[in-house]
């Protein structure tokens, strides 16, 4: 691909389409940062975004949670745990800490961490998924596991 623009406001929203082999995983792991592209480069502006990408996956955790599952697959439970270790190392007042404090609240804040639980409740809400947040991932049914997934409804 060249020359791939993706959208510059916050509430715009893209579509990725195209048959199975055509490389959209790929291209979306790569703007995720998660596969380096073979060839070019992918800019991120401003440098502090986060680009979101939940892919499916099949294996459960025993004993976590609805919620627990969706906070460690968006980042927002690794992202609230650097930001308790950063509040601790301000509160030790440890050299360097208040602006380390303040690099991982603002990107703990741009995650959306600070109102998770509730675009959580209201994403589960439009998607339709029926099942308390707090329900074991191994509890659900294959087709709620598919939903939690982010697949088709």
């Amino acid at each position: 691909m060249n020359g791939l623009v993706t959208p510059r406001r916050l509430e715009d929203v893209i579509g990725l389409v195209g048959p199975n082999g055509a490389d959209k995983t790929t291209l979306l792991r790569i703007m995720a940062g998660e596969r380096a592209p073979d060839a070019g480069s992918v800019t991120v502006s401003p440098a502090t975004a986060h680009i979101g990408y939940l892919r499916q996956e099949h294996e459960r955790i025993a004993g976590e949670s609805v919620h627990a599952n969706l906070a460690r697959r968006t980042g927002a439970e690794a992202a609230q745990a650097e930001l308790d270790r950063a509040a601790h190392a301000l509160t030790d007042a440890l050299p360097g800490a208040d602006h380390a404090y303040s690099e991982v609240l603002e990107s703990w804040l741009s995650l959306g961490c600070a109102d998770f639980d509730d675009r959580l409740a209201q994403v589960v809400d439009d998607i339709g998924l029926d099942v308390p947040l707090e329900l074991s991932m191994t509890a659900l049914s294959g087709s709620d596991r598919h939903d939690s997934n982010g697949g088709p409804h």
